[in-house]
């Protein structure tokens, strides 16, 4: 999740340094920026109802890969109907992240530690929003762009590779399991007061 969260936050830190690179306004950037709120407005609820039959942790990849995969097409494009397009494919693969990542994050915990869980998870993008502005800049500036992008198409696919991993370890023992209800956790949290 800290890997994904890394790719969100170029979108407002290194993205419009990058438009402005290639000639494009700032409005033109807010025009980008808003595209991507119209199509989460548009597509969020029948993605999540189209995906609800296949297992969580492939869905996670995908996502992770298409968010890596329209942040790594910015290294390609230099005009408004590019940068259209790969906001576009970064944009659907959040649409699928934001559905599904706290579901995931519920169906681990054991049932008392659900709201720690979701804080982890939550802190994930935390971490990503204090570190990634700096980091993001730092190569952009140093390296280069096609540098960033490429990092960012890696950071992607690294993060699905991650869900496919985990994903069938939990369905198949692997991990450990979780308590039953009213059993001991067994959580590295603790339990909360009463």
């Amino acid at each position: 999740m800290v890997a994904v969260g890394f790719l969100f936050n170029q979108a407002f830190v290194t993205l419009p340094v990058d438009l402005r690179d290639h000639g494009l306004t700032p409005a033109a950037y807010g025009s980008l920026i808003a595209l991507n709120g119209v199509l989460i407005f548009l597509l969020q609820p029948s993605v999540s109802r189209l995906l609800s039959p296949f297992p969580r942790h492939r869905v996670l990849a995908a996502a992770a890969a298409l968010i890596g995969a329209g942040f790594g097409m910015t290294a390609l494009v230099r005009t408004l109907p590019g940068y259209v397009l790969s906001i576009a494919v970064w944009t659907l693969g959040e649409i699928v992240m934001a559905g599904i990542g706290p579901t995931v994050a519920a169906d681990a915990a054991p049932p008392a530690q659900r709201g720690a869980y979701q804080g982890l998870f939550q802190m994930a993008f935390g971490a990503a929003a204090l570190t990634a502005p700096a980091l993001g800049s730092f190569v952009l500036g140093r390296f280069g762009p096609a540098a960033l992008w490429t990092s960012c198409l890696g950071a992607g696919l690294l993060a699905a590779v991650g869900q496919l991993t985990l994903g069938p370890l939990r369905r198949h023992g692997q991990l450990p399991p979780r308590p039953a209800a009213g059993a001991a956790s067994q959580s590295p949290w603790p339990d909360p007061p009463v």
